[in-house]
């Protein structure tokens, strides 16, 4: 009883602060939503809760029961899992045995992956053996196999790689093998590299060598570097060891 009356002042609660909205679109907004937003700025998540019993909630529906953790996107979807590891895409099943899993938050697409290391994009097995992943805005995911193995969705780019990053708003990767050798995506871009980032929303790729040149991608950009900055937009600021700064 006590259960039912907190729940209920929280939904009255919502309908108050949302103007109504909130009780009128609740039941149309339990399902995939086919709004896609294309920034963060303008990301719009679901009001989502989950009670004390496992009972999960998205606008006031509930959608499930026996729910342990929960991500939602900025499109109104919401990806959750059970106690006993069946995953859901909102109030649809998608697998079962998943040990972790990830939302796009602008395209909504879903990264997960089995106990066993079977690793999934939506409902559809695009790899096994794998330990490592993370996916992009995009909806791109880059995952590492047990060996080194490295994949950008069902696709092998590499191997040998012991790092990774990837570009949220691009879904490029930029990746390092055992030797030092640096990748944007399946192209090798230079060698010796000690020290890599690339930037959120352009995939552009900062990296220094071992002997301290820098380098803008392919293209080498100064010397005797020490330390930089790689922006979300691109831009680079490097340290020389004199200590001047630049900006590339």
């Amino acid at each position: 009883m006590l259960k039912l009356r907190v729940t209920n002042l929280l939904v009255a609660a919502l309908f108050m602060l949302t103007g109504g909205a909130f009780a009128q679109g609740a039941v149309g907004n339990a399902r995939q939503s086919n709004t896609v937003t294309k920034d963060l700025d303008n990301c719009r998540q679901a009001i989502i809760y989950v009670e004390a019993d496992g009972d999960i909630y998205k606008e006031g529906v509930r959608i499930g029961t026996d729910a342990v953790d929960y991500k939602a996107d900025c499109n109104g979807n919401v990806v959750w899992l059970e106690d006993n590891g069946d995953i859901y895409n909102n109030d649809r099943r998608i697998g079962s045995y998943a040990a972790q899993f990830d939302i796009a938050m602008l395209s909504g697409d879903i990264v997960w992956m089995e106990k066993g290391g079977d690793i999934y994009k939506n409902d559809r097995r695009i790899g096994s053996w794998a330990k490592q992943f993370e996916i992009a805005y995009t909806g791109d995911i880059v995952w590492l196999e047990d060996g080194g193995d490295i994949h950008k969705n069902d696709q092998r780019i590499g191997s040998w790689a012991k790092q990774f990053k990837i570009s949220k708003y691009t879904g490029d990767i930029a990746w390092l093998e055992d030797n030092g050798d640096i990748y944007k995506n399946d192209r090798r871009i230079g060698s010796w590299a000690k020290q890599f980032d690339i930037a959120l929303r352009t995939g552009d790729i900062a990296w220094m060598e071992s002997s301290g040149n820098i380098y803008k991608n392919d293209r080498r950009i100064g010397s005797w570097a020490v330390e930089f900055v790689l922006y979300p937009d691109g831009r680079l600021k490097w340290k020389e060891s004199n200590g001047d700064w630049h900006i590339a």
